[in-house]
């Protein structure tokens, strides 16, 4: 371990800290056990879609997932195809989202600066410890971020235009700050500080599902 050695770290001798950390998707699109959506011809698989690894993903599960729901997905997308409409008619579908450009200068390179911006805030109101304030100030500033960008819409946009990568992160940061807003328990990797308790399926009871915590920032 030469890296930690620099930092006077050996491994075999001194305790470390550790604490959790954001690395997947747990949940998506809900797909049948073909891997299709509810939209017809869209299929999911790995961290897109939902349901196979419930709660919390059991380390190296995501290859195993990803390898064989991509193949199901993959041979029914295939079945699949020729009722497709045409590349062409896709783009068209697209660009008809957008509205006229509001001369706004440079508005790509502010796309690139706000999806930094929302990296940061979704990281900051949704760690694995998460409470009810810091969610909903994230989602307050989704919600300002895709208004913000609604007012900077173009009437065509190039595939790689940052405009577009910026809408779907803000629905997807909208889509997860709703949920854990909405569910006020704690379970799996989820652990809400102001419920910490899980709420049993079938029950009126709740009991100490939650994992316990210390804070190793050194703040609050």
């Amino acid at each position: 371990m030469p890296v930690l050695a620099r930092h006077g770290i050996d491994i075999t001798r001194d305790k470390l800290d550790v604490g959790p950390a954001a690395h997947t998707l747990l949940g998506g699109a809900k797909v049948d056990e073909r891997r299709e959506t509810r939209v017809p011809g869209l299929y999911a698989a790995g961290e897109a879609a939902g349901g196979i690894h419930g709660a919390g993903r059991l380390a190296g599960g995501s290859g195993t997932d990803v390898i064989v729901a991509g193949y199901v997905a993959g041979a029914a997308a295939a079945e699949h195809l020729p009722a497709l409409p045409s590349w062409e008619r896709v783009e068209e579908q697209a660009w008809e989202r957008f509205s006229p450009d509001s001369g706004v200068p440079d508005v790509a390179g502010w796309a690139r600066e706000q999806i930094e911006s929302l990296r940061r805030a979704v990281a900051t109101a949704s760690p694995v410890f998460r409470d009810d304030a810091g969610l909903a100030e994230g989602l307050e500033r989704v919600r300002a971020l895709q208004q913000q960008l609604a007012e900077r819409s173009a009437e065509r946009a190039d595939p790689a235009d940052p405009r577009l990568r910026l809408e779907q992160m803000l629905e997807m940061a909208r889509l997860v700050l709703g949920a854990a807003l909405e569910r006020t328990e704690s379970r799996g990797a989820h652990q809400r500080t102001d419920y910490p308790h899980t709420i049993h399926t079938g029950s009126a009871t709740s009991s100490g599902g939650g994992m316990g915590w210390r804070n190793l920032s050194g703040h609050g």
